[in-house]
């Protein structure tokens, strides 16, 4: 006869099965309680050939390792011996499935050991292999102990002072009830009395009355019961919410010994391996294929840029653009500004405020395309000045919506940006996303990018003065495909299920089953890495397509393999799997993958890491914010904004007007290196200058919007007339940012969570998405609401009971800015969600840290990658190589 609690193992799972009730035995429970370990995810015959030992970490200390296992197909027994089960408290258990060199661990399980009318016993540590247990691993126990130690004395003294009062608020319900009973009975004698005096004749009457006053006592009871049982609901939910609070605290301080625990196991070499590092500005990054399978470290850097263009994007009509030279039918339709250029050099253009500095680097960006009805055209994209001419880049059009750029030297103080047409022939053009960034401002003269790291950095349109904003690094491994989350099936020629898509052939016509894998909402498509080789592969499949959503370039395969290059600048592409033409198709195995070859397939694994969305700002210098890859927000740059009365003098000169501004308003702070910002409008982006500092050196339209410091003060140099008073400078100019770089930085510990591995031909994407999760009360908020909810991402629920988390429709769910709301939630449900946060700016600078495959060689005279093994027969070692 046994006590036999049984866990539910998921040993493939990545993901983690909530409970929130667990078995209890005693300690007087000997030799008669058996553990199962029952295994759902693998058939029995996966587990043959394999062993497996149980780990128990008791709640004094103990910890056992034992192999003494029973294994009937999918279900390992262990049963508890000697003093294992007289330790009381909660116990943690593992299942650790062995095959050969690899081992499977399970999720921890936890079950009860309720002390027994018995003796106590001593800490004990019993293992089979002394590498399991670490020095820091020991520290870490002991300390664990002295934590429990202290956690069960606040425990015992809340329990105690709660029940305290619990007593004190019985007693005083129950003597007020006794009162108001007795006083109540009191009155119904009277009113019984005063009946039966009524004679004989009343008697049917009385009967009756006597018959309600039974039914009013049932009542009553049942009355008393539910103010009873409401009484009880109350005290447990008054309870639940503090043991809730104390979970949640104990909770943070369980993932703050996990995020320095991690730490440390994360820099672990244990192979010696070399380190391999990759850099970029853009949202994704491929790991190679010599990339080692252990930690992957992500540091991110910070970046500020102003647009100088207003209403880039056409939110706003056509506020601020205007035709030049001849044009016709100017308008906005859905945000895409469209004309049609009556002149060999028509279009459409802005004014720059304050015109542009002579001698800075700009770059120029737009999104344009011609109507199908031009037969030909060239845009032109550039900077003009009336009596001087233009300068300009010159693109051939075609009727997809593609990104033109360009970087253009100021020679003179341009008035304003322009992008028109070279054709004469008719027909609209349309634009869209149009941007200005000065590049000598952003990062110092002689520093400016090239146009293709531009591309990258300011790949997305922005307003005003933004900056570099993560949320999430997500490193996947080879295959980029997850099928079961993403596929769909159009026009019902089919359906999916076990990871397999099976597809039918139509009545008649040709095929019109297809499969398309197209992002997260079917309809964004997939990043991918811009001038790379890819393959699409999909078993059984009769026809593979993969297209470049911004250009429309279509690649097509007639087998079950696709090989294709993406463009230079990367972007979104869709795929396209088709059955064959026979009545049945069932396709399996799809992947895509990076590399020079296909690879035998994999299934899609990611893992996570989550970063509070803070701003990261740079300075022209390179100083900049960063997020370490220890996951601590080092802030290099901080920010101040003028008030009104810090500026204190207008003075107009010959050719310019100048204010000053008391630095002794900045007390301390070296603002050498800063860089100005005025009221948000990126008109007025200020460059820094240490000089000129006397009258004729500044007294020039070339320091116009320029700043420079003397020892109390510092200057701004205006165009002549645009205030005319001291007090419209002073309403101007009060909000005027200024970005500096601190003297000692600030540092903000452990903003990110989860962790990273690598691997070989792995992709990691920066994203901005954020997790949270929130008890539901007629809707659930977002914890940082400075970044709005753009798309809800992934939406689940827990089950109190059972501490199962169920997946929900996200497409029914009901988003505001700060709050997600679902019909099928209900107040008081346990929450889980992730979404895609709202913060446009430029990219920053990332950089991955990993180790490399001992297992991957480089040739040494074709670059090729190779991966070697070292295999035995009969006892002759051999070292085979294969292509990586």
């Amino acid at each position: 006869m046994f006590k036999e609690p049984i866990f539910e193992v998921f040993l493939k799972s990545t993901g983690t099965r909530r409970k929130l009730t667990i078995p209890t035995v005693f300690t007087n429970d000997r030799r008669s309680v058996k553990l199962h370990f029952k295994i759902m995810d693998m058939q029995a015959d996966e587990l043959v050939g394999k062993s497996a030992y149980v780990l128990l970490y008791m709640k004094d200390g103990s910890f056992y390792q034992t192999e003494n296992i029973q294994a009937d197909e999918t279900l390992y027994t262990y049963i508890l011996t000697s003093n294992q089960g007289q330790h009381s408290g909660v116990a943690k258990t593992q299942l650790v499935v062995t095959d050969n060199d690899k081992e499977i661990a399970s999720e921890k399980f936890e079950f009860n050991v309720e002390t027994g009318l018995d003796s106590v016993v001593a800490t004990e540590v019993m293992i089979h292999d002394w590498t399991t247990l670490t020095r820091e691993a020991g520290e870490f126990i002991a300390e664990m102990k002295t934590n429990e130690s202290q956690r069960q004395t606040d425990f015992d003294n809340t329990q105690t002072s709660r029940q305290s009062t619990f007593n004190a608020n019985e007693s005083t319900r129950q003597s007020t009830f006794n009162t108001n009973e007795q006083a109540r009975q009191t009155n119904e004698d009277v009113r019984v009395d005063n009946e039966e005096t009524r004679g004989l004749s009343e008697s049917e009457r009385i009967s009756n009355e006597e018959s309600r006053v039974i039914e009013e006592g049932t009542r009553a009871q049942q009355e008393q019961s539910r103010m009873e049982a409401e009484a009880t609901r109350s005290e447990f939910y008054t309870g639940f919410d503090g043991k809730l609070e104390a979970t949640q605290l104990q909770t943070v301080k369980t993932e703050k010994k996990t995020t320095d625990l991690e730490k440390r196991v994360s820099n672990v070499n244990v192979n010696q391996e070399a380190t391999q590092t990759v850099s970029t500005n853009a949202k994704i990054a491929s790991l190679p294929v010599n990339t080692g399978n252990g930690a992957l470290d992500a540091t991110l850097k910070g970046f500020t840029a102003t647009q100088l263009i207003k209403n880039g994007d056409f939110s706003d009509g056509l506020t601020g653009w205007a035709g030049y030279l001849e044009v016709s039918d100017v308008s906005v339709t859905n945000g895409i500004l469209k004309f049609i250029s009556l002149n060999i050099s028509g279009g459409v253009g802005q004014y720059i405020s304050g015109n542009t500095i002579l001698n800075n680097k700009y770059y120029i960006s737009a999104g344009v395309r011609k109507d199908s009805t031009v037969i030909s055209a060239t845009i032109q994209v550039g900077l003009l000045t009336a009596g001087h001419g233009a300068i300009t880049n010159a693109v051939p059009l075609t009727t997809n919506m593609s990104r033109v750029s360009t970087i253009i030297t100021s020679t003179l103080a341009h008035e304003r940006v322009i992008i028109g047409r070279i054709a004469t022939d008719g027909g609209y053009i349309y634009a869209d996303d149009i941007q200005l960034i000065n590049l000598t401002q952003s990062f110092g003269a002689g520093n400016e990018p090239t146009k293709e790291v531009c591309d990258i950095i300011f790949d997305t349109y922005f307003n005003g003065t933004k900056s570099f904003t993560p949320g999430r690094v997500k490193s996947v491994e080879k295959n980029l495909i997850d099928i079961a989350k993403y596929t769909r099936i159009r026009s019902n020629h089919g359906s999916f299920s076990d990871g397999k898509l099976t597809l039918t052939y139509p009545t008649s016509g040709t095929i019109a089953s297809i499969v398309d894998y197209s992002g997260k909402d079917n309809s964004g498509g997939m990043l991918l890495t811009g001038n790379t080789t890819y393959f699409l592969t999909a078993k059984g499949a009769g026809q593979l397509r993969a297209k470049h959503l911004p250009t429309n370039q279509v690649w097509m395969s007639l087998t079950d393999k696709l090989e294709f290059k993406t463009t230079p600048i990367g972007g979104t592409y869709v795929f396209e799997v088709w059955g064959k033409n026979q009545p049945v198709t069932v396709v399996s195995d799809l992947q895509l993958e990076h590399g020079t070859t296909a690879t035998p397939y994999e299934p899609y694994t990611e893992t996570l890491k989550y970063i509070e969305p803070v701003k990261l700002n740079r300075l022209p210098n390179g100083v900049a914010d960063e997020i370490t890859a220890n996951g601590d927000f080092v802030q290099r740059v901080g920010e101040y904004t003028l008030v009104a009365s810090d500026i204190y003098v207008l003075e107009p000169r010959t050719n310019v007007d100048r204010v000053r501004v008391s630095n002794s308003v900045l007390g301390n702070l070296d603002i050498s290196g800063a860089t100005f910002n005025v009221n948000e409008d990126p008109f007025k982006m200020l460059t820094n200058r240490t000089s000129p500092k006397g009258y004729t050196a500044f007294d020039s339209v070339e320091n116009i919007w320029q700043h420079w410091f003397e020892p109390t003060l510092f200057n701004i140099s205006f165009p002549k007339g645009i205030y005319v008073t001291l007090a419209s400078a002073q309403a101007n100019l009060a909000g005027t940012k200024i970005y500096y770089q601190l003297a000692t930085p600030i540092i903000h510990p452990n903003v990110t969570s989860g962790h990273l591995i690598s691997q070989p031909k792995g992709t990691v994407y920066f994203e901005q998405f954020q997790a949270n999760a929130g008890m539901y009360a007629n809707g659930v908020a977002i914890t940082n609401t400075e970044h709005p909810i753009k798309a809800l991402e992934r939406l689940s629920v827990v089950d109190w009971m059972t501490g199962e988390e169920r997946d929900l429709d996200v497409s029914k769910a009901i988003l505001t800015d700060t709050a997600v709301k679902h019909p099928e939630l209900v107040d008081g449900d346990l929450v889980f969600f992730t979404y895609e946060f709202l913060s446009t700016g430029p990219n920053g600078a990332k950089t991955l840290s990993f180790y490399d495959s001992r297992y991957t060689i480089k040739d040494s005279v074709t670059g090729a990658f190779f991966k070697w093994k070292i295999t035995v027969a009969n006892g002759v070692p051999k070292i085979e190589v294969g292509v990586a």
